[in-house]
């Protein structure tokens, strides 16, 4: 349906447990390396490779002791260094497979480079790193902002597009991050508004081609929880005036919109 549709919408979907990061993650940034690389006019072929690829870009993570990965302290320097290796781990991981496309590897092993060598774990630049493997940077960055670490508590998805685009110029391909910033929109998938009216809200989808219409769930208190509709900006007198972190809502409001701890992503039809 990706690669086939031109009228898609990017899904927030049910909170993903802590213990499923991993494929939360990997799933996230699959769909979003391969909406951008669409975006971009990529082959069909390099869609699908940077799909493939983004799919198992974390597989050595769970070679990774779950005392390391887990941790909710920071980590040690050994630590941290041998976490850094989960990239080559993967490459050394997907030798198990009896075929796995060549052309998907180098941005696996490259996921966290960044291109004034300041990734890890080979320190590669600019020059090093092919097309794919520089929108995965970009993608993956943009993930690990929203949902955070152990360590870090993740960003409002609004916030983290931010942070991409004031704290990473010399590090990312400004031509991808200003395309996702802009296939996002201001408000992504995740984000707490204030309307126009005054009233709470929370972005559930984004349709690509409509980015400030999205598609919305409204704090009513004459509407119960689980009968709240999804609606659409567009066929309603409403406008987005800010967006807001979860913690700035009053507590009934919060449980109302149950933000999301941490963000997951699905791609349908609008």
């Amino acid at each position: 349906m990706l690669l086939n549709s031109d009228n898609l919408a990017l899904h927030l979907m049910g909170d993903a447990k802590n213990d499923e990061h991993i494929y939360h993650h990997s799933l996230n940034v699959a769909m979003l390396c391969m909406l951008m690389a669409k975006e971009l006019e990529w082959t069909r072929e390099e869609v699908q490779t940077i799909g493939l690829g983004a799919l198992f870009h974390d597989i050595g993570k769970l070679k990774v002791p779950s005392t390391i990965l887990n941790k909710r302290v920071p980590l040690s320097a050994p630590e941290e260094n041998f976490i850094k290796q989960h990239p080559l781990m993967s490459i050394n991981f997907l030798k198990l497979a009896d075929s796995f496309p060549e052309e998907a590897k180098p941005l696996i092993a490259n996921h966290h480079e960044f291109l004034d060598g300041s990734g890890y774990p080979q320190g590669l630049k600019a020059d090093s790193l092919d097309k794919l493997s520089q929108l995965i940077a970009v993608v993956n960055e943009y993930d690990n902002l929203c949902n955070g670490t152990n360590q870090i508590k993740g960003k409002p998805p609004s916030v983290a597009l931010g942070l991409l685009y004031k704290n990473y110029n010399n590090k990312l391909n400004a031509e991808y991050v200003s395309k996702l910033i802009k296939m996002l929109g201001i408000y992504p998938p995740g984000s707490i508004v204030e309307l126009s009216s005054g009233q709470f809200a929370i972005v559930m989808s984004v349709n690509l081609q409509q980015l400030l219409f999205p598609n919305i769930v409204v704090y009513d208190q004459l509407v119960p929880k689980n009968q709240a509709p999804i609606i659409n900006l567009q066929n309603h007198n409403m406008t987005i005036v800010r967006s807001l972190p979860a913690a700035a809502l009053p507590k009934t409001v919060h449980a109302y919109l149950n933000p999301r701890d941490k963000i997951s992503f699905g791609i349908g039809a609008n």
